[in-house]
């Protein structure tokens, strides 16, 4: 599988580069951290609708990546909401098992 990441100092101009290079992603599952607000929300977003499978984490906001979860869908994308803190190693290893 391929991966891709993403730098939140990137201005939000470049999510519709994110859109192609989705297209051309052969298995597109994404995983985007801090995906309930602000930037993290419009990767999520964009990547979900180009198509890709999209696990939207959040720390702390549930019901904000939730709203994520069903914008996604709701445009024909996947996405899956998965809660965890990313500083923990129990977490991270759960959430990629989820995918």
């Amino acid at each position: 599988m391929a991966s891709l990441a993403f730098n939140a100092d990137c201005p939000l101009s470049l999510v519709p580069l994110f859109q192609q290079v989705a297209v051309n992603v052969e298995a597109p599952v994404v995983v985007v951290t801090g995906a309930s607000r602000g930037i993290g929300k419009a990767v999520a977003l964009a990547f979900g609708k180009a198509g890709c499978k999209v696990l939207v984490n959040y720390a702390r906001s549930s019901k904000e990546a939730e709203e994520v979860s069903k914008e996604i869908e709701s445009c024909g994308g996947h996405a899956m909401t998965f809660g965890g803190d990313v500083s923990k190693e129990e977490d991270v290893e759960s959430m990629m098992k989820a995918v």
